[in-house]
């Protein structure tokens, strides 16, 4: 299962299968552990021992029994009567020492398991502590829970997080330096090449940057109307409530907005819907979501303006749209479309 979950290792998954398959104690022993995992849950309630500690431990104790059997009494006719019962123990002891240390990757890769989309794809699921995630098209996020905190990292792409309550372990979403906290609230994530916006849903959310404290402070100096619960000039993190939505450049201060929510959210239901918005953002947009990508080939197109409702996984309507342009002409071929502009009729 958690090799279904996490980032696929080809090279770890060949090393895996190939203990696996070098013993039949060692399907006995990885059989062993598997079930103990699914327990581990029931096992220890209250989470008094961390399961870092608990590999030290079984390696620890793994060693030493493994070390047992070259101290023992070298007599020939007990040797040679206990012979295959020793070869039988030590393939089991020395099988539990290597599922011990499988269990000690399986777990890190329980702590901090990685969830992705294909082109196209969208995605819902729950995490540990209630809270759910729905990933967009060609999304990427690595999860790691801890007694702590709650920290995901949006590596690609566009997630939208409904966070479930839990003021003594905050959520936080970092993507590239940017890094968003929250304890119960909803919130969308969306990371582009170079810049990260933030829309809240629901409830408040505190947005700084990692890389230096200036960048908050210019957030905060950019960020009408938000107030960071500070004084005396002091930076901080930008304070958003919902119906906030902060753009943040790679290079440039950030610019705060209050867009329509539905219209931000309305990739969840496979629409996308566009106010005023540049033809060129509109192709990225929809090549995010379709094989077939449009090309804006007129640079003088970039900044035709659209407006409407269209489905995401079907460009057909937008297409249909841009024929009726003056000016436009569509040429579809079997891997792209490309937009370019046309001689107007007199």
């Amino acid at each position: 299962m958690l090799f279904r979950e996490a980032e696929d290792d080809t090279a770890d998954r060949r090393r895996f299968e190939r203990w696996l398959l070098s013993s039949p104690e060692c399907v006995r022993a990885y059989l062993e552990i598997s079930a103990l995992w699914k327990q581990s849950a029931t096992l220890d309630p209250q989470r008094r021992y961390d399961t870092d500690t608990l590999i030290a431990q079984g390696r620890e104790r793994s060693s030493t029994v493994a070390s047992l059997p070259r101290n023992a009494s070298p007599i020939a006719t007990q040797q040679s009567r206990e012979a295959p019962a020793v070869r039988r123990w030590l393939a089991t002891a020395a099988c539990i020492a290597v599922a011990v240390s499988v269990l000690g990757v399986l777990s890190w890769m329980q702590r901090a398991p990685v969830f992705s989309t294909m082109l196209g794809e969208q995605r819902s699921f729950a995490l540990a502590d209630g809270s759910t995630v729905i990933l967009n098209s060609s999304t990427k996020i690595r999860v790691k829970l801890s007694d702590r905190e709650r920290r995901v990292e949006l590596l690609a792409g566009q997630a939208l997080f409904s966070v479930a309550k839990d003021r003594a372990r905050p959520f936080i979403v970092t993507s590239g330096s940017t890094q968003v906290r929250a304890v119960g609230t909803q919130f969308d994530v969306y990371k582009k090449a170079a810049d990260t916006i933030v829309t809240v849903i629901e409830g408040r959310v505190a947005i700084s940057e990692e890389s230096t404290s200036l960048a908050s402070a210019e957030m905060a100096r950019s960020a009408p109307g938000v107030s960071d619960g500070r004084s005396g000039g002091e930076s901080g993190p930008v304070l958003l409530s919902a119906g906030d939505q902060l753009l943040v450049p790679a290079t440039a201060p950030p610019q705060q907005a209050r867009p329509d929510l539905a219209a931000v959210t309305a990739w969840t239901n496979r629409q996308l819907v566009f106010k005023g918005a540049r033809l060129a953002d509109v192709a990225a947009e929809f090549n995010r979501y379709n094989p077939r990508k449009l090309l804006i080939e007129d640079p003088r197109l970039n900044d035709f303006l659209i407006s409407g409702n269209f489905s995401s996984t079907s460009p057909a309507s937008l297409l249909n749209f841009l024929r009726m342009q003056p000016g436009i002409r569509v040429q579809e071929q079997d891997d792209e479309v490309v937009v370019t502009g046309a001689p107007l009729e007199n």
